[in-house]
């Protein structure tokens, strides 16, 4: 179960970047329309993280069978799985190309660009002078011209994430 949770988590861009947001969970987004809205610990829902973790997949996917939708992903993606699973299993490479996601497309596609922090720990939406809150006053959306963007790069992180899991799961269990 571990490896199958955090091979996924390795590839989803806002698990390998932060501006002091944790990861984007910080950072309020409307959604197609969907205002944000407070909730527990100055959190907002909908914010960029859970945004990227559910919402912009489940618009991917629609309606389709899980196992059709991932036979999909493995025609679209046909000629680059043979030289995924030829490369060698680096965790840190795979991180480094989930954060240059985020950096590119995660944050970089949403319409206000937001300003570099300075390093924190943040443990809370409220830390780092209520992280949460100033970042709700950038009013940034993800609309259809940000997911036209993201789309793409999701069903390639997908695709990756099940090919790299397959690669994994074969080098422990040969």
């Amino acid at each position: 179960m571990f490896i199958i949770h955090l091979a996924g988590d390795l590839h989803q861009p806002l698990h390998a970047a932060s501006n002091n947001d944790r990861g984007g969970n910080c950072l309020p987004v409307a959604f197609l329309g969907q205002e944000p809205r407070e909730s527990a610990g100055a959190s907002f829902k909908p914010n960029l993280h859970s945004v990227w973790d559910i919402d912009l997949v489940d618009r991917i996917i629609q309606d389709q069978d899980l196992r059709a939708f991932a036979g999909a992903l493995k025609r679209e993606f046909s000629d680059d799985i043979g030289a995924w699973k030829r490369s060698e299993a680096n965790l840190e490479d795979w991180a480094w190309e989930s954060h240059e996601a985020a950096v590119k497309v995660s944050y970089g596609a949403l319409p206000r660009k937001i300003p570099v922090e300075t390093p924190r720990t943040v443990e809370t939406c409220a830390d780092d002078d209520h992280v949460s809150t100033r970042l709700y006053d950038l009013h940034e959306k993800v609309d259809e011209s940000y997911f036209r963007v993201a789309a793409p790069v999701i069903r390639r992180q997908l695709a990756l994430a099940g090919t790299r899991l397959a690669l994994l799961l074969n080098q422990i269990w040969p």
